[in-house]
């Protein structure tokens, strides 16, 4: 069994059965999935598709795009269906405009990330300036107590010096 799949079809290619009942004249494939409602959250739909031989592929039309398929073949003859193959999975891509939603969400998130950081680090700086200015604004006030206390001293001694 091979398959190919893009956003919206899915190529299918198998091998006629081993064991044979009889003349193969086509296949069956049947397509089973969740209705595509709200995200897989939907009715199972099974859609039922005939292949007269020669052939051994067919593609599946009209899929959506990041969908997952189940899919089985049964051969059938002049007598009728043979038994089913086992049940094959697949899931088509993800369509330009998905792909496209996906990397514009993505890249906005890691601006918003890079954002938010610059954000912080400017709110850091904002604190480290305020404590600075806080210092300062500290030593000038011990500088103006020390040359306050100075002043009265001289004014002590000048005032000691006129008795």
């Amino acid at each position: 069994m091979f398959y190919n799949t893009t956003h919206e079809f899915a190529d299918i290619h198998w091998e006629d059965p081993v064991e044979r009942n009889g003349v193969i004249t086509g296949y069956t494939i049947e397509l089973t999935y969740k209705e595509q409602i709200c995200r897989g959250k939907g009715d199972i739909v099974n859609d039922t598709y005939d292949v007269i031989q020669p052939l051994n592929r067919y593609t599946l039309n009209n899929l959506s795009s990041y969908w997952d398929y189940n899919f089985t073949i049964t051969a059938k003859n002049n007598v009728g269906l043979g038994n089913p193959t086992e049940t094959f999975t697949f899931r088509t891509n993800a369509s330009r405009a998905y792909i496209s939603l996906y990397l514009y969400y993505s890249y906005n998130l890691y601006i918003f990330i890079i954002l938010l950081l610059l954000l912080l680090i400017l709110l850091l700086l904002l604190l480290i300036i305020i404590i600075i200015l806080f210092i300062i604004i500290i030593i000038i006030i011990i500088i103006i107590i020390i040359i306050e206390i100075q002043v009265i001293n001289i004014i002590m001694i000048i005032m000691k010096n006129y008795k």
